[in-house]
């Protein structure tokens, strides 16, 4: 019996680390601060940008769940369903009631998203670690009840 390698995962594996390593030198936005990197995780969610999203992501948060490539996999259905809501809902989530709390190089975001111009929504709290001075998700929990808090 003959094993046949795959030339291309190799290729993608290396075009993958390629990539990320290349996308903080071109990155416009930095993620200066917990709530910014949270606003840009969702703006690059919202807008279909998977390598954005990923690119969010700390190291460890990468590493928990699978690699790079998972990390990938992942976000291109969270990037697909985000989209396919957006079209059925006719409208962009917005971020409301926004709050953060900053302990040393970890953070919480606490939020509610929601239709725009509309107080209130689906409450949420993201959690931050700053990796090489930029602030990168390392987890999160999205809730139907009101009582998220940062912690």
């Amino acid at each position: 019996m003959r094993i046949q390698r795959n030339p291309n995962a190799r290729t993608k594996a290396f075009l993958l680390t390629v990539l990320f390593a290349l996308l903080p030198c071109c990155d416009s936005a930095s993620s200066s601060s917990p709530t910014a990197a949270v606003k840009k995780f969702y703006a690059a969610l919202n807008g279909g940008n998977v390598y954005a999203v990923v690119h969010s992501y700390s190291t460890d948060w990468i590493k928990r769940n699978g690699g790079l490539e998972r990390a990938v996999k992942n976000s291109e259905l969270v990037v697909a369903l985000t989209q396919d809501n957006i079209k059925r809902s006719g409208h962009t989530p917005e971020l409301h009631n926004v709050r953060e709390i900053i302990d040393g190089d970890k953070a919480d975001v606490a939020f509610e998203q929601g239709a725009p111009g509309e107080s209130g929504g689906f409450p949420a709290v993201i959690h931050l670690v700053k990796e090489d001075g930029e602030w990168k998700i390392n987890d999160g929990d999205v809730s139907i009840s009101p009582s998220v808090q940062p912690h």
